[in-house]
């Protein structure tokens, strides 16, 4: 198309609602194709319908496999290759596994799962599931509630009001055996290759402010017995079955109050009796995870770690700086080594014998699949193009990848898109945006970011960093924001921005800065403690610490790990030291406040108490609050809400920046 003279635009705010998502790519057992879902935004409300495809991995046209009307998630091949399993959610019942055959046809319910089913994992004999969920639909809100938990909501989910998730056996004959009933929540299962046990996590629970962490257990179908393997040692994630039965590898490291990617998680191997845990990657100095957030990161699950078909070989992913690229190492331990390289992030991967598939995004792409063929030249090869036809016509700006040096020395990464159609030699000065990530341990990369691009659209530069406590780097950089919010990562900030301005492009009277969650935080500590910037949109934020403590999903906890280890009522001062409520007095800069009504992560609370001082005192603040949509923007009307919070900043900056 853009070879017959079509000329390609700028990325607008709208293509958030041509954006098709691929997500959890499945390699049939002979090889030969590859199944996934691709997620688009429909309707007037642009709510998320996902469909499932396959594709030869030698390449070719993709073949849709469920049904326009369908919203089908999370394919899994059967044993034999003949059929692939879903789970989709029909009319007001909730979601069940469903199965069609690979040839065609209608798609079968397998499951009756009275809660639903929100993961599952085919026996090894095909001829049957095992499934987590609860027992029972979840029952409203009653007017009057007595809580007596610590942990009794939670973000995207409400009150935690209904039963645990469970695991369940699912075999012919509509047949369902329930196979655990604790008090704990339970996932994240794979059957032995023997199909005589169940791998699985097990929540720890949060009390008396410690975080909430997974275990990694074993259950003996045969027998019931369930064996803890981690035994509280820290959060583990995806246990994943060595071919012979013998060895489980999962994500893991050993900080049981950091579940939030301070520490690194590293790869671990442990028996199945319990015998011989170790860590495969020992000396490896980065996470093995994805921590770089981006557009394309919806519905990718991290896989933690997978196995060679001779047992011998371990395969996950690591953020390494602000790429995150496909790694091995030997089961046993030894050298890790890259498979993947380049200006790149693999959100997400699966390996079958000697063939990967893993989705792939760049900071010009959202995520595509690519094919890598080990017994082959081991050269990676583009398997999917489901968002070519929008490109063909959209071009994204640039984006510049670099390097400055902070206010003490210390080296940050950071990446910088100039307006579309920049010319550097045309002696204008630009306004620019400031954009801060979450976490405060998420991390910016060589992703795509549709908000950066649209902003890039409308005339904007856009710089975006990975200040101190950001992941990527090692765990001592991971963590030098804790107990300092607001102090050298700031630093790092406005080092960025006088890095960027020095150059010339940039007009300093024309500055915004835009962040949510953490970076929320970070927007209005910036609001409260400089003049430099002339707007400022404050997204989901952090601003009083001190009730955020007892108003957030996973502030009894969180807030103290973050703030050093300190309780609340041990050091009042240093929670309010290190607010931005604290400083709203200070405020110079038209703050536009943005929160989802829903949100219990980040608690729409946290911008109110915000917003009505900033009120009382005068200050040019306004306050959008975005109904149906929690933190996460969940449920599935995600794109609209998105497009609200991304059309509120560039009406914001519009007004202020010029």
């Amino acid at each position: 198309m853009s070879g017959c003279g079509v000329r390609r635009r700028p990325i607008q705010p709208d293509d958030l609602d041509r954006y098709r998502f691929v997500q959890d790519p499945q390699i049939s057992p002979d090889g030969t194709l590859v199944a996934y879902a691709v997620e688009t935004p429909e309707g007037e409300e642009k709510r998320y319908r996902s469909r499932i495809y396959v594709v030869p991995f030698a390449g070719g046209e993709p073949r849709q496999i469920t049904r326009d009307d369908e919203h089908a998630v999370a394919p899994r091949w059967s044993p034999d290759g003949s059929r692939l399993a879903f789970r989709s959610k029909r009319g007001d019942d909730p979601q069940q596994v469903f199965v069609v055959a690979v040839a065609g046809g209608e798609a079968m319910q397998a499951t009756n799962l009275p809660g639903g089913v929100s993961d599952f994992a085919w026996a090894p004999d095909g001829e049957g599931f095992a499934l987590a969920g609860p027992g029972a639909v979840a029952p409203a809100a009653p007017p009057t509630l007595r809580v007596t938990k610590l942990h009794y909501k939670g973000d995207g989910v409400g009150l935690l009001l209904g039963e645990r998730t469970h695991l369940w056996l699912s075999e012919p004959g509509d047949t369902t055996t329930q196979l655990t009933d604790v008090d704990e929540d339970d996932g994240g299962m794979s059957f032995s290759p023997d199909g005589t046990m169940l791998a699985f996590t097990r929540t720890r629970p949060s009390e008396h402010g410690s975080a909430p962490f997974n275990d990694v257990w074993v259950l003996d179908i045969a027998t019931g017995e369930q064996r803890n393997l981690t035994n509280g040692r820290g959060p583990s994630f995806r246990p994943t079955w060595s071919p012979d039965s013998s060895t489980l590898a999962f994500a893991h490291h050993t900080e049981p109050n950091d579940i939030w990617w301070g520490a690194n998680y590293k790869i671990w191997t442990v028996r199945a009796d319990g015998s011989n845990l170790q860590e495969a990657t020992a000396g490896f100095p980065h996470l093995c995870a994805r921590a770089v957030s981006g557009s394309p990161s919806r519905g990718i699950s991290w896989p933690g770690a997978q196995w060679s078909a001779d047992g011998q070989t371990l395969y996950f992913v690591a953020t390494i700086g602000g790429q995150v690229q496909l790694h091995k190492v030997a089961a046993s331990g030894g050298e890790v080594q890259a498979l993947t390289s380049g200006r790149h992030c693999v959100a997400g991967f699966v390996v079958s014998g000697d063939k990967i598939v893993y989705a792939q995004t760049s900071p010009s792409e959202l995520a595509e699949l690519w094919a890598l063929d080990l017994a082959g030249d081991g050269t990676p090869r583009k398997l999917t193009d489901v968002n070519g036809e929008l490109f063909s016509v959209a071009t994204p700006s640039p984006v510049e990848n670099f390097t400055f040096t902070s206010f003490d020395g210390l080296e940050i990464e950071g990446w910088l898109v100039p307006p579309a159609g920049f010319d550097p030699n045309d002696g204008k000065q630009y306004p620019l945006v400031l954009h801060i990530h979450g976490g405060p341990h998420g991390a910016y990369g060589e992703a795509y970011y549709h908000s950066f691009q649209a902003l890039s659209g409308a005339g904007y530069f856009v710089l975006y960093t990975n200040p101190r406590g950001s992941q990527g780097y090692g765990e001592e950089f991971a963590k030098l924001c804790i107990g300092d919010w607001g102090g050298g990562d700031y630093k790092d900030l406005l080092a960025a921005v006088d890095h960027i301005v020095a150059r010339g492009h940039v007009d300093p009277a024309r500055l915004g800065a835009w962040g949510g969650s953490y970076g929320g935080y970070m927007t209005s500590w910036i609001a409260g403690h400089t003049d430099r910037f002339a707007a400022i949109v404050s997204d989901v934020p952090v601003t009083n610490l001190y009730s955020f403590f007892g108003t957030s999903d996973i502030g009894h906890y969180f807030a103290p790990f973050e703030l050093g280890g300190v309780m609340p009522w041990e050091d009042r001062e240093k929670y309010a030291f290190h607010s931005p409520v604290t400083y709203a007095k200070d405020v110079v800069t038209p703050l536009l406040l943005t929160h989802r009504e829903n949100d219990l992560r980040c608690p729409i609370s946290q911008s109110e108490e915000f917003y009505v001082q900033l009120k009382a005192l005068g200050k040019n603040v306004e306050f959008l609050r975005v109904a149906d949509a929690s933190h996460g923007i969940v449920p599935a009307a995600r794109a609209h809400a998105e497009r609200i919070h991304l059309d509120a900043a560039l009406d914001w900056f519009g007004r202020y920046l010029g």
